[in-house]
């Protein structure tokens, strides 16, 4: 039974990744196309729930990126990477490039959303303010 190239392996991980950030950025472009303007504190909490699962989705990404270099790294080193799977590798990650631009736009969108009263906007604002300082979970 033959090994996979590790090279492959890394690009199952980009792909993995990519997957995980369409994800967020369907969740954020879902929950905006849902509510178009805070009314109460439910929809607060919902977003806020949105944005939570923002925060771990970057968190995942974050790591499978690290895990992604790792496999390259040891497989380039141990010498099981084949050079001619490293244009795939290199190609898995161009379309994570264009969803990362994709997940921009919806986080502008997301966070453009108006708020009924001037008590939900400054609740709103908070929560803004507490994602910008704090983009992935803290452990």
């Amino acid at each position: 039974m033959a090994v996979p190239s590790l090279t492959l392996v890394a690009s199952g991980l980009l792909i993995a990744a990519f997957a995980l950030v369409v994800a967020a950025g369907l969740d954020l472009t879902w929950q905006r196309a849902s509510t178009r303007m805070l009314q109460d504190s439910s929809d607060l909490a919902r977003f806020r729930r949105a944005i939570n699962r923002q925060r771990y989705a970057c968190l995942g990404v974050i790591g499978l990126l690290i895990a992604a270099g790792v496999v390259i790294l040891v497989g380039l080193i141990g010498g099981w990477c084949r050079a001619d799977d490293l244009p795939f590798t290199f190609g898995a990650g161009v379309p994570l490039l264009a969803a990362e631009w994709f997940v921009k736009y919806a986080e502008r969108r997301f966070k453009g959303v108006p708020a009924a009263s001037s008590k939900l906007r400054a609740k709103w604002a908070r929560v803004l303010q507490e994602w910008e300082e704090h983009p992935v979970p803290d452990w």
